[in-house]
Parts: structure tokens; C-alpha cells; sequence
């Protein structure tokens, strides 16, 4: 159980956040890219048994996933892996030097810091809802913004951080909307964990709060490009290319397309001016790098809007209780039933637990419900998309309103 605890420790450790801001994570950017048995090599006495462990990881990444190299797999598979109790293991070494005011913490971490930020530069990125806990009330901890300077470990499944939070005593969730995860399920230690993986220097805004009960407290944050560069991307880039910004805004091109594209174009003719084609050097050290990032240039983004909202109809008053026939509907701005069934495959509506049923499952347009009652509550939304579009459930909540004929919000959602 002890080992246990530990190995989840890394999904309950936001309140180790720092509680103000530090300088930007920058320096080993300019690493090489190395080995994993070489990157770790400065850590060989501050890690217990170290070599062995590294050595367990890259067997165990000799098949990697995502076009990952084995050293970059096992970088990954690294971090996952639990130590034994009484020693520190590399995801707990490492966010306690990231999430350090003292920079030069970091300096013996750079080569492995390279290897692993590289390959999860590499991995796609993950738009959708995701979770992290922990134990106790962070409400008033958390203000109307936050940088997490750690490596956050989250996961797409809510029932999997429930279990690991517990279900007694006071404990706070996040219900994050990101749009820069990394999903290392393929390359983790403990793939049922389903972990994702914010960078370190995700910014987040907080968008609302809720208490379901007394002891459970949801706070709900939203990824945002951060106010400065928290921290350097993971390869040096030519002056000629422009400023980049963060790693999050490359890892999602279709942030700014035209930003990207200008920058790659300029790249690539700087270097035809510079130096011959037989010895034309990539803007990338890593040339792979290279690779993806036009890949994900060339994709192409369709953006819809869907609409979440509900209409109401008053059907009678009687001393305290006013009640209206209602429907909550999930659509497209066109209410174009016929595309919205091409990207939506069903929708989930969790109702107030008096309703029975008090989960309604639509797995076919039109993705309405009506009902009739009264009083005001909070309907949890899953809508999941069609396998094509390799998109993650996307979660949301409704308040049902009587206070206007129709009360609707709009939601932007990118496929590809």
C-alpha cells in the first residue's frame, strides 16, 4: 500500500506549487541531445541504483510508440517509474528542483531535460478535458491564475484520479481544459494510469469553481498562453526565424498557423542562403524535430462551434414551486443536424440525482432532452467524438436557466 501511495504521489502534488512565480526554465536548451545512459550520468549519485533502473526503461522502450527513438521512449518510461520507498525517484527529484526559486538546481538535469522535453515536443498534443488532484481544500490557494512549475501529471479519466485522491475527507479536483497535454500512456511505467502530462510553466486561468458536496471541491482552469516565456523549447533556434514564444504555442501550430509559417519559411531560406545544399544545417539539432513541426504546419484544422444551451417553457405556479417544461441541446451554430452527426457519436447528460434516469445517453442527432420540474441545477455534459477524429471526451457542465427565453454558450472546437 506504501508503494502504492508513493507511485501516485506525482497525480497529488499540486500543493507543492510554489507559491509565487519564478524566473523562466531556459539553459538546457543548449544541451546536445545524448543518450539516456549519458544523460543521466550526472545524476549517477544523487539517484539510488540508478543505472539498473535506467536500464530496466530502455528495455522496456525497445518498441517505441509515436515515432519516438528508444532513448526518447525511455526518457519518458524514466520518469514513470516508482523507486524504492526510501529513496527519491526521478519524477520527485526533478519537479522539486523545477518547482525551485534556485535555477542552478537545474543544471545537472539539463542533458536529461533535453532528451525528455524532446520527446514530448515530439508527441502529439492533447485537446480535451483532464484531471489532477489533491488531498484537502485548495480554494483559497488558488487565486484567478496560476503557473504550475512542476511536471503535472494528470489523466483523461475522472474515476481513475477519484481513486487516487480517495473518497473521504476534504479534497480539491482540477477539471482542466487543455490544449497541450501529452498523453504517455504508450510510453508509462503504469500504462492503466492513463497519465497526461502538462509542461512545466503551463499557465492556467481559472474558470469556475464547484462543491458538489461538502468535502469535494472542483475547480475548473482553462490552458492559456502564458503572460511571458516560462520556458525555452528544446532545441536553439537561427535568430532569423523570429522570436518563439513557448513550448506550448509549438507544440500546437494551428495556434498561429501564419506565425509558424512565416518563421519556418524564413528558417529555411536563411539557411539556402548560408550555406550549400550539401551542407545545409537544420534550423533543429534534433532533425526530427524538424520533420514534425512541418508536419503539423500542413495539417488541416476544421473548426466548429457547438452550441450548448436550453429553452424553457413556464407550465404552472403553485405557491413556491414554479414549473417549466425545458430542453437542453447540444448542436452546431448551423443546426445542421446531418453534419453535426459526422464529428459527435453520442452525448452524455448527467441529470440531478432525483431525475430517474438520472443519466440520459443520445447516441444520434438531434442531441436534445426535454423534461419538465423546477428549480435550478447543474447538468454534467460528455460528449465523445467519432473514433476518425481522435479526439478525447470533452467535458462541460450546464446550468439549467428560466431567467431568458433562451440561454445558450458557444464553444469552439478544432478537429483535424
Amino acid at each position: 500500500m506504501a508503494q502504492k501511495n508513493a507511485r501516485v504521489a506525482r497525480f497529488l502534488d499540486a500543493a507543492q506549487e510554489p507559491k509565487k512565480e519564478l524566473t523562466p526554465i531556459e539553459g538546457y536548451e543548449k544541451t546536445d541531445i545524448m543518450t539516456l545512459q549519458q544523460s543521466m550520468q550526472s545524476m549517477a549519485t544523487t539517484l539510488h541504483n540508478l543505472d539498473t533502473m535506467v536500464k530496466i526503461a530502455l528495455r522496456n522502450s525497445r518498441k517505441p510508440a509515436n515515432d519516438l527513438t528508444s532513448d526518447e521512449s525511455a526518457a519518458i518510461h524514466l520518469y514513470t517509474m516508482q523507486w524504492p520507498e526510501t529513496h527519491a525517484s526521478v519524477y520527485a527529484s526533478l519537479n522539486e528542483d523545477l518547482r525551485c526559486q534556485n535555477r542552478r538546481n537545474l543544471i545537472p538535469w539539463f542533458p536529461y531535460m533535453k532528451l525528455f522535453f524532446t520527446a514530448l515536443y515530439k508527441l502529439p498534443s492533447l485537446r480535451g478535458t483532464i484531471w489532477r488532484g489533491v488531498r484537502g481544500n485548495l480554494n483559497d490557494a488558488v487565486g484567478e491564475d496560476l503557473i504550475w512549475w512542476g511536471m503535472s501529471s494528470c489523466t483523461e479519466k475522472v474515476n481513475i484520479m477519484e481513486h487516487f485522491v480517495g473518497t473521504d475527507g476534504e479534497r480539491t479536483l482540477f477539471n482542466i481544459e487543455c490544449t497541450n497535454g501529452k498523453s504517455i500512456r504508450a510510453h508509462s511505467y503504469f500504462e492503466e494510469e492513463e497519465e497526461v502530462l502538462l509542461l512545466p510553466g503551463t499557465y492556467l486561468q481559472v474558470i469556475g469553481r464547484w462543491s458538489p458536496s461538502k468535502d469535494v471541491h472542483i475547480i475548473h482552469l482553462r490552458e492559456a498562453p502564458a503572460p511571458y516565456q516560462t520556458i525555452a523549447p528544446p532545441f536553439e533556434t537561427s535568430s532569423t526565424a523570429g522570436d518563439l514564444p513557448s513550448l506550448k504555442s509549438l507544440a500546437i501550430s494551428e495556434k498561429s498557423p501564419k506565425t509558424s509559417a512565416a518563421a519556418t519559411a524564413a528558417a529555411k531560406q536563411s539557411v539556402s542562403k548560408t550555406a550549400a545544399p550539401a551542407a545545409t544545417k537544420s534550423k533543429f539539432q534534433n532533425a526530427t524535430l524538424e520533420k514534425v513541426q512541418c508536419e503539423n504546419e500542413r495539417k488541416k484544422i476544421i473548426k466548429k462551434y457547438l452550441v450548448i444551451g436550453n429553452t424553457h417553457e413556464l407550465i404552472s405556479s403553485d405557491n413556491d414551486k414554479t414549473k417549466y417544461k425545458w430542453t437542453l441541446f447540444v448542436e452546431l451554430n448551423n443546426d445542421d443536424q446531418d453534419e453535426i452527426a459526422q464529428y459527435i457519436k453520442q452525448v452524455t447528460m448527467d441529470l440531478h440525482p432525483t431525475f430517474k434516469p438520472s443519466q440520459i445517453i443520445l447516441n444520434k442527432p438531434p442531441f436534445r432532452l426535454t423534461k419538465t420540474g423546477w428549480g435550478v441545477f447543474r447538468i454534467k455534459l460528455t460528449i465523445e467524438f467519432h473514433d476518425q477524429w481522435k479526439k478525447s471526451d470533452f467535458h462541460t457542465s450546464w446550468d439549467l436557466s428560466f431567467s431568458d427565453a433562451e440561454n445558450q454558450k458557444t464553444i469552439e472546437i478544432e478537429f483535424q
